[in-house]
């Protein structure tokens, strides 16, 4: 299982990065421009995948006793999100701020111990029902969650034109047997 988080946080890193350079590339107008999804537009789901991914490692540390490397390994530096528009510097910002989320997200999986997989989270959502979930489905919720949003951004890329693709997972990233 824990293989299995590397893997999937090592995608997320370089996918994420790959979204970043795609969208980068654009202008700002482009990527403000309201798109009609919930979050109406590129930055507003970027801004959304990287609040998530904060929020979820948020509920991670929730879990974590206060000697585990994993939770050490969750530090992330300069992960703010702007809430107004992403001009061009603020663009950066929060590529550098995803970089950091990200590779703190990698750390922390290479960190969990085994027994730490089944630890309880609490929930903020569901209305109590569950309360909490292991760590171990709450992760895979951190990955679908993002895989979601970028499949949005992704299908607004087509519509621009704009060539991309990282619709799949680098067979380089496959844990060892």
């Amino acid at each position: 299982m824990k293989k299995l988080l590397v893997m999937y946080a090592r995608h997320l890193e370089k996918t994420n990065a790959a979204v970043l350079g795609f969208v980068g590339r654009l202008k700002e107008a482009e990527r403000e421009r309201d798109r009609g999804s919930y979050y109406k537009s590129l930055s507003g789901l970027l801004k959304h995948i990287l609040g998530g991914t904060l929020l979820f490692q948020n509920l991670f540390r929730s879990a974590l006793g206060a000697d585990s490397k994993a939770l050490r390994a969750l530090k992330v530096v300069n992960a703010g999100i702007p809430e107004k528009r992403l001009d061009d510097a603020m663009f950066k910002s929060i590529a550098e701020s995803f970089a950091s989320a990200d590779a703190a997200t990698v750390r922390f999986a290479r960190a969990l111990e085994e027994g730490e997989l089944a630890l309880k989270v609490k929930l903020p959502w569901y209305g109590g029902r569950p309360g909490a979930v292991p760590l171990f489905f709450l992760f895979n919720q951190l990955v679908m969650h993002t895989v979601h949003h970028q499949g949005q951004i992704s299908q607004i890329l087509d519509e621009l034109k704009v060539e991309h693709d990282f619709s799949g997972i680098d067979v380089g990233l496959a844990p060892k047997a």
